[in-house]
Formats: structure tokens, sequence, C-alpha cells
């Protein structure tokens, strides 16, 4: 293709295109100020008279950048803190899956295991203890509130008793020692009034008349001592017994309520051991865990075949150690990568005036350092939205954006980690009039051209101007293909 042939020859120059540019139209405005005009004979030894003709046109982006793959597998240490390397296979090594890439030293996560399964066992240990003891608070519970709920059960039974039968047996009682004292008393009465009548008769002795007169004393007495028990048992024994047992059962009631809440304080404790006995065994689980993760992380092995490439800053300010035997490696820090070269890519920086020239999917071309004859293919993929955080900090105070090229015929012969240069294709033109950039001038905002119309002579002619690269202008009007155009050389 045309334009293969045009960008390898121009891959090389990275000049930008605007300081070009600009530094041409300071140059030439000197030179027309000092010299050139509509008419004006021009020297032979000041000028450099070139044809406008046509031709196919390219506008690129030219810049540096390093060689990636578009995929690969980054291994990172995930040992916490920092852990010194006493194994690495040599970088370039092509390597299996399965293959020991790294090993680092795990003496003290073995120790951490170590600790971590005798705090698990332990916590196994306080966690049966607790499910023991549950089940004992939980019998022990049980059987207090069976018995208390047993003595309501009673105090509730000896209440019914006495409504249902005890009181009205023992009103009758009373009743009946009432009428037993009334039938004595009158038994008593009836012999003292025969014993009267014998005695006036002169059949029975005054004797036998006292002993009669006597037990009918004795038996008002029992009558009157029966009547008042008969009373104190209706109004004050009966009711005395039904509120002495109303209380008991209030009592044993209570005593249940207070039996059910200790039962159930002393299971929520129970409980709670339980609970945080299982946490503590769950937490102690987990740390054991970790710490196997964390030994078994100390070795890393190839997940595919490929080669190896030790990962790491190359930046001398960067603080991460160089990946080598006896280093330092902190946590999560990169240490291998294995590309896959069948895709490959060059990651570079684009200055933020070309930036916005850039797209996805524009025409690219790269040449490798190490092989400058050979020109790779490629398209942008990637395009970044916000400049590179570390231009912020740069000495030159402009912004680069980060792009991306893949390669589309890169092959297999080509290695990560190669320097190269860019050329991505802005804009390409077929069969363009141009001329060159030092051909045109810029007068009061109107681009113009001088054209030798004579041997000795030259005009200003208004140009209509399109895109430039760092070389050559395109001009849509006001000249011609075949117009001999003037480039005065700096004086």
């Amino acid at each position: 293709m045309k334009i293969t042939s045009y960008l390898k020859k121009t891959l090389e120059n990275s000049r930008s295109r605007w300081a070009t540019l600009i530094g041409a139209g300071v140059l030439l405005g000197l030179s027309y100020l000092f010299g050139s005009g509509h008419g004006t004979d021009t020297p032979e030894d000041t000028v450099t008279v070139l044809e406008a003709g046509r031709a196919d046109f390219v506008v690129s982006v030219k810049e540096s950048g390093t060689l990636e793959a578009v995929n690969q597998t980054t291994i990172r240490n995930e040992v916490n803190g920092s852990s010194r390397i006493i194994y690495l296979v040599p970088q370039g090594t092509q390597v299996k899956e399965g293959d020991l890439l790294v090993e680092l030293d795990s003496s003290e996560q073995e120790k951490r295991l170590e600790r971590r399964r005798l705090s698990y066992e332990s916590r196994q240990a306080a966690l049966a203890a607790a499910e023991s003891r549950l089940v004992i608070v939980e019998s022990d519970a049980e059987s207090d509130v069976r018995k208390a709920q047993l003595k309501v059960d009673f105090a509730r039974m000896d209440m019914e008793k006495f409504e249902s039968l005890e009181k009205d047996h023992l009103l009758r009682e009373a009743k009946l020692s009432v009428l037993l004292a009334q039938e004595k008393l009158s038994i008593s009465e009836q012999r003292y009034s025969n014993s009267k009548k014998l005695a006036d008769a002169g059949f029975e002795t005054s004797s036998i008349v006292s002993r009669d007169k006597l037990s009918v004393t004795a038996g008002s007495a029992r009558l009157e001592k029966a009547r008042n028990s008969e009373k104190s048992t209706r109004r004050f024994d009966a009711v005395k017994r039904y509120r002495k047992l109303a209380a008991d059962l209030v009592e044993t009631q209570t005593e249940l309520m207070r039996r059910k809440k200790e039962a159930d304080r002393r299971l929520v404790q129970a409980q709670a051991r339980l609970s945080s006995a299982s946490a503590s065994l769950d937490v102690a689980k987990l740390a054991l865990a970790d710490a196997a993760i964390q030994v078994n992380a100390s070795k890393m092995y190839a997940p595919h075949e490929g080669m190896v490439v030790y990962g790491g800053s190359s930046s001398r300010a960067s603080r991460e150690s160089m990946i080598e035997e006896g280093a330092v490696v902190r946590n999560r820090q990169e240490l291998i990568t294995i590309p896959d070269t069948s895709a490959m890519k060059i990651a570079v920086k684009i200055h933020e005036t070309m930036a916005s020239d850039v797209e996805v999917g524009q025409e690219a071309f790269v040449t490798l350092d190490a092989t400058p004859d050979i020109v790779y293919k490629g398209r942008v993929s990637h395009v970044s939205l916000f400049p590179d955080r570390r231009s912020f900090w740069s000495s030159s105070k402009s912004l680069v954006y980060g792009a991306e090229i893949t390669l589309t015929n890169a092959g297999e012969t080509i290695n990560p980690g190669a320097s190269g240069k860019a050329q991505i294709v802005v804009h390409y033109l077929e069969d363009a009039l141009t001329v060159p950039i030092n051909a045109v001038n810029t007068i009061e905002g109107e681009q113009i051209v001088e054209v030798q119309v004579s041997k000795r002579k030259t005009e200003t002619r208004p140009v209509e101007i399109g895109i430039v690269n760092e070389r050559r202008v395109q001009v849509l009007a006001g000249i011609k293909e075949g117009d001999l155009v003037v480039v005065r050389k700096a004086g």
C-alpha cells in the first residue's frame, strides 16, 4: 500500500507538527516583511521554488511506547505484610501449567497457622462445654418449673376440696356437737326431774338428786360451748381456713412465676454463652482458614502455559523492590506476568494538543527499536478520557493522555516489554494538492502563498488550506497543480 511505504519512511521523525507550523509561520512572516511581495525581484540564492503537486497525503501522530500483551495473567503476592522471595523462576522461562513460579519465606505464616489451629481446637472444646451446659440448664429449669407447678396444682386442689367438702363437713360437725349437747342436756334435765319427784316421795336420796342436778348444769355448759364453737366455726374458722388456702395458692403461683423467670434467665445466659462460643469458633475457623490460605499463597504456580515476565515498576522512584531472589515484596505487589503473545498492543502517551485527533479504530503502524525495518499494522483500541495523573506533576506542565494500539499482524515472534514507536493515521487523503509547509504564511489572519510568475517576479495569493502534517499543507483553493510556489530560506 502507498500509505504503508509513506509511513515507513517517516516513522522515525517525531517532531511536533504544530511546533513546525508555528516556526514556519514566524520565518515566513519575517521573509515577507523584509523583501517578498507582489511584483518584487527575488534573489535566487534566498528562495527555493517548488511545484505544487498532487500526491497521497497523510496526517499522523507519532509517539513512543512499550509493547504489551493484550491479555495476560498477573501473579501477585497474596501474603499479608512483607515477605522475602526464596525461589524465583528465571525471567523468560517457558513454563507449563502447574510449574512453580515463586516461593516466599513462609516460616511466620506457618507459626501463625499453628497458633490459630490451637485456638480453633480450644474454642471447639469451649463450644462443646457450652452445649453441655445448656442441656443441664434446660433440664434443671424444666425440673424446677415442674415442682413449682405441682405445688400450685396441690394448693388449688386443697382450696377446691375445702370449698366443696371440708367446709360443709366442718360446719356440720359444729352443728352436730350442738345437737348432741342439747340432747344430753335434755336427758340430764329429765333425769333430774325424775330424781326430784322420787326424792319428794321418799324413794330417792338427796345425793342422787344433787348428782342429777350437777349433770344438768354440766350439760348446759357443754351446750353453750358447742353453740359458741359452732358460731366460731361458721363465722371465723371456715373463713380463716379458706383465706389461708387462697393465700397458699397465690404464693405457689407467684413462686411458679419466679421459677419460670429464673429458668428463662438461666436459659438465656446459657444460650448466650453457646452463641458466643459458636461465634468465637466461627472466627477461629475463618482465622485458621486464612492462615492456611496464607501458607498456601507463599507458593505460586503457573495457571497456564506461557513465558515468564517479571512484574514491578522500572522507575527508580518506585518504592517497590526489584523482583529477584532475596528481595522483600509487599502484599498485592505484582511479581510475574504470563502474557498471551498471540495478541499484542503498544501503550503510548498522546500530548494534549494531539489527543482530540486520536480516536478508537484509527489505523496505525508500529516499529520496534530492536527491528526498525519491520512495520507492524495496528488500530487504536483505547484512548483515555482523562489525562494521565502523573502528568499533573511533570515539570513540562503539559498533560498527556494514555492510548493503546492493538497490533493486527504481530504473530508470535515478538515479546512484551520491547520499546517501539507508533504512528497513528489521523487523516489520509488520496491525490491531494499540497505544498511545503514553509510555503504558507499567515498575514493578518489570512493564509497566503508566493507564486513565481516569472524568473525574478513573484506574487502573493490568498489560499484556503485544509489539513497539515509535519512537512506539507493541503491547499483547497487559491492555487492549482503545477504552480511554482516559493519557499524562502531563513536569513
